[in-house]
């Protein structure tokens, strides 16, 4: 089964509603250039308007939030066609697994996890990637809403651990550039989520600065340009591709971290050096508007 992965946060995941009036746009009498500005605003807005720890998996078209009992039946109805077809019932078994994480419902994403009996079933490299971080996206999806203090710094360990995997598996030069940055934005979460919740000042920034900078190690010149200088709205917006994911991205995380530490008293208020000049300008510039009166 050949699908098209999806990378988009939680609300951008509305924007495939946008995809599926296309034809009615165009019964309007827009033009096929009209209706794909309009598909990359919905994008735009959306993605950039997305700042908090991203909790969505890479799910094949039509598996969002709001339709597991319409995407659970597909996949029904795929598995029964396919069940003499070990590779394609591995990967279909995979998606159910996501599903139910995306829907938080892990009990059973565990246990379709476990359906997958021979691993070596799944050929495409995405689906053996996710497969073998399964034990990550588990640990994460729970905690990643959390905001509890205190909730992440006994998990320490833990979080340094996924971590490392989660690097080491973006390091692979056979996955795709999409699951690539996806699999390092979400290491940038953990290591910023458990930033915040330790009383070391000086472990605080040192995490911050770890999991931004590695965040921005792989972004191209124009690309780090582009997040101190791009205009946070759809005027002059190119077509909506991973680079401006990227961009609207590292601009939403770094709107997060600002807005963390700037309600902090100024005595528990760290200092991030940002080695990207431009991800160290674009922090300050909001940092300072969230601090002036």
């Amino acid at each position: 089964m050949k699908s098209t992965a999806l990378l988009f946060s939680r609300p951008l995941r509305f924007a495939l509603g946008i995809l599926a009036v296309s034809l009615l746009f165009a019964g309007c009498g827009l033009t096929t250039a009209e209706v794909r500005t309009t598909i990359d605003q919905a994008n735009y807005a959306m993605l950039s308007g997305e700042a908090e720890p991203m909790t969505d998996v890479l799910l094949a078209p039509g598996t969002a939030r709001g339709q597991p009992s319409a995407a659970l039946a597909r996949l029904d109805a795929f598995e029964a066609q396919h069940k003499d077809n070990p590779s394609t019932l591995a990967a279909l078994q995979l998606r159910r697994a996501l599903l139910h994480l995306n829907n938080r419902s892990f009990a059973l994403a565990k246990a379709a996890f476990e359906q997958i009996q021979d691993p070596t079933k799944l050929t495409a490299s995405r689906d053996r990637t996710l497969y073998d971080l399964r034990e990550t996206l588990q640990w994460w999806w729970p905690l990643a809403p959390v905001d509890l203090p205190g909730k992440f710094a006994p998990h320490r360990a833990e979080a340094l651990a996924h971590q490392e995997k989660l690097l080491a598996a973006a390091r692979d030069s056979k996955i795709s550039p999409e699951l690539h940055d996806y699999l390092l934005e979400m290491r940038a979460w953990i290591g910023i989520k458990l930033a915040l919740d330790l009383a070391d000042r000086n472990e605080t920034r040192r995490l911050l600065e770890d999991a931004v900078n590695t965040f921005a190690a792989d972004f191209e010149p124009g690309e780090l340009n582009q997040v101190a200088t791009v205009i946070p709205d759809s005027a002059g917006l190119k077509p909506f591709d991973n680079s401006v994911r990227r961009v609207l991205r590292a601009q939403a995380m770094l709107d997060h971290l600002a807005g963390r530490l700037a309600a902090r008293d100024a005595i528990n208020r760290v200092a991030p050096n940002f080695e990207p000049a431009p991800f160290a300008t674009y922090y300050e510039e909001v940092l300072q508007r969230l601090l002036s009166p």
